[in-house]
């Protein structure tokens, strides 16, 4: 037990020198779960309110989720100021992007479906 607590300690302290993240895993912060086609599903915790969030947005429309074009907490799909509407988003593809999103909030423990298929 000593031995397995100082070799802790040591990998520890080689991060730390390092300068190496630590991986946030959702707790309190979004990670990415999921990718179906452009679409990217992301999940937290949120330890104060002991409750899962998710969100689904298109990648390459800003840096941030704000400038993305999402779905709401509805479901309903948003488009940020300065993006057309217009936007060939293919009705089925939306439904699928539902569905993971309300798999994804059902659970903690959040299992894409390329992972599950092998």
């Amino acid at each position: 037990m000593r031995y397995r607590l100082t070799r802790l300690a040591q990998l520890t302290y080689i991060f730390f020198l390092l300068n190496i993240d630590f991986v946030y895993g959702g707790l309190n912060h979004f990670t990415e779960k999921d990718i179906y086609k452009e679409w990217i599903i992301e999940q937290k915790f949120d330890s104060e309110k002991n409750q899962v969030f998710c969100r689904a947005s298109i990648k390459g429309y800003g840096t941030w989720f704000g400038q993305r074009i999402r779905l709401d907490r509805k479901g309903k799909l948003v488009y940020p100021s300065g993006i057309s509407s217009k936007s060939p988003l293919r009705e089925n593809d939306l439904k699928y992007v539902r569905k993971l999103l309300e798999k994804c909030r059902s659970s903690l423990l959040y299992i894409p479906e390329d992972i599950k298929a092998q």
